[in-house]
């Protein structure tokens, strides 16, 4: 029975606990990844441009320039009821030719729909004083 009951212990010291261990670890540093992954996408608009820009920690993943002029529909939606409440919402944009880019958790996006808008009648104004 010594024998048995030490085997046991040993079993646990010595495989279990090192295994659960490394996964959770594992798990959490996937986690603080996901985050540092998601709070690094930005969506930047400056005169007639988009900014996309998508980073992680150590390198940066992508940079796109959409040209304003170029989107043909912009619309937002919400889903949920706590995301009506604190003003987040997901942006679609579609460009020229049937390229539809969703950007998700934007900030107020009635807000920034209104300002694409805008900065599209600018670009079809200036357009039209140069004709």
């Amino acid at each position: 029975m010594k024998y048995r009951a030490s085997i046991w212990n040993d079993i646990i010291n010595y495989l279990f606990f090192p295994v659960i261990f490394l996964i959770v670890n594992y798990s959490f540093i996937r986690l603080i990844l996901s985050y540092i992954n998601f709070y690094n996408d930005l969506l930047i608009i400056h005169e007639w441009q988009l900014i996309v820009i998508n980073a992680t920690l150590y390198f940066i993943d992508d940079i796109e320039f959409i040209d304003i002029s170029k989107v043909t529909k912009i619309d937002t939606f919400t889903r949920w009821f706590i995301a009506n409440i604190i003003w987040f919402g997901n942006l679609i944009v579609e460009q020229q030719r049937d390229q539809v880019r969703e950007f998700e958790y934007i900030p107020d996006a009635r807000k920034a729909l209104h300002i694409i808008k805008n900065e599209k009648e600018n670009i079809l104004e200036h357009k039209d004083l140069e004709s």
